[in-house]
């Protein structure tokens, strides 16, 4: 699996550590439907550049692109941050600010390390923050491009 191009992104987010601590996380059956669904994007091999038929910008992760970018997203994305802001250490929010667009979705998407500072985030609470965000924000996209 390390040196399968396929399990890339599998690979940044577990950072070589086993990823049962992802099935930790859910209390009940809609917080494991919800894992499964994140599960999914961690194998979701980036595509050839497309274009956003929102915003026309270019992406090659459409997950990636509306969490971080698509302005039609914008909404729940400020919604998030308010949210990290509010209810979470005022350095995590000042952590994210810095991350790239890359970095930043795998945080969302659990990543267990991305700099020295951020494990002392990897709360049950944040990742279902952050894996709830994913799917509205899909939700919202999808309809909108439907």
């Amino acid at each position: 699996m390390i040196a399968d191009p396929d399990f890339h992104r599998f690979n940044i987010l577990c950072a070589g550590k086993s990823p049962k601590f992802l099935w930790d996380i859910p209390r009940n059956i809609q917080e494991i439907v919800l894992c499964k669904f994140i599960v999914k994007l961690w194998t979701l091999p980036d595509i050839s550049l497309d274009v956003c038929s929102v915003c026309a910008k270019p992406f090659s992760n459409v997950f990636e692109h509306i969490t971080t970018t698509c302005p039609e997203t914008s909404l729940f994305r400020n919604a998030w941050w308010e949210t990290v802001i509010e209810d979470f250490d005022i350095s995590l929010g000042a952590e994210l600010a810095g991350l790239s667009q890359s970095d930043l979705f795998s945080f969302l998407l659990g990543a267990r390390r991305l700099t020295p500072s951020l494990p002392d985030y990897d709360s049950p609470e944040l990742h279902l923050l952050n894996f709830r965000f994913i799917r509205d924000v899909a939700a919202v996209y999808y309809r909108t491009t439907c």
